[in-house]
């Protein structure tokens, strides 16, 4: 025969059982960041490896964005150098210090994720008009740095340090073949289309 006092227990055991697991989901949530200092001190080449990112002119700066990505690879930029896929922009900010495009140091802290982040810089644009992603078009180039897995990292005056420049060329600036263009609709659905053409030829063909 069961105690009358266990019964009235059971209610409250589960309560604070579920008190406690949602205090640990929670310390757990609040406490898991991304924590990064992240820059390009280096500077970087324009993609005739030869010229400054940045052409000497006035009004003339260069967008830059940390990007989260869960997949092991770099989607390509779309026009207004906005995103594809599953990537999150963590931060952005304009530059103009000097025509290299060098990125000074900037702390970003966020919830962490497991994945990736990398950061890119496009390069030069006018923006006499007052900067905004939409001077960035078609056929722009940017320079992507490399991917670098996430680190939970509970201690913001230590942070991890990313650095844009990290396994670039032509003495300490941006590797030419890492710039990528970003794709023009119009061509992706001739290239959609073209391969839905010979789909329904091989289709038709058996």
């Amino acid at each position: 025969m069961r105690c009358g006092g266990e019964e009235r227990n059971k209610p409250m055991k589960k309560i604070l059982g579920a008190i406690a697991v949602a205090v640990l989901v929670g310390v757990f949530t609040s406490s898991a960041d991304i924590n990064v200092v992240w820059s390009g001190t280096g500077g970087f080449l324009a993609n005739n490896d030869s010229d400054p990112i940045l052409i000497p002119f006035p009004g003339q700066s260069a967008l830059v964005q940390l990007i989260f990505t869960p997949n092991n690879w770099v989607e390509d930029a779309t026009p207004g150098a906005g995103l594809l896929g599953s990537e999150q922009l963590l931060s952005e900010r304009w530059i103009a210090t000097d025509q290299w495009g060098t990125t000074p140091g900037e702390q970003y802290q966020g919830a962490f994720q497991v994945g990736y982040i990398y950061a890119r810089i496009f390069a030069g644009v006018d923006d006499s008009g007052g900067p905004s992603a939409g001077d960035i078009g078609f056929n722009h180039w940017y320079y992507a740095g490399p991917l670098t897995a996430t680190i939970d990292n509970l201690t913001p005056a230590n942070p991890d340090y990313y650095d844009m420049n990290r396994n670039a060329s032509s003495g300490g600036f941006g590797d030419p073949l890492d710039l990528q263009v970003i794709p023009e609709p119009t061509s992706m659905v001739l290239a959609a289309l073209g391969g839905l053409v010979l789909l329904i030829r091989r289709r038709f063909a058996r």
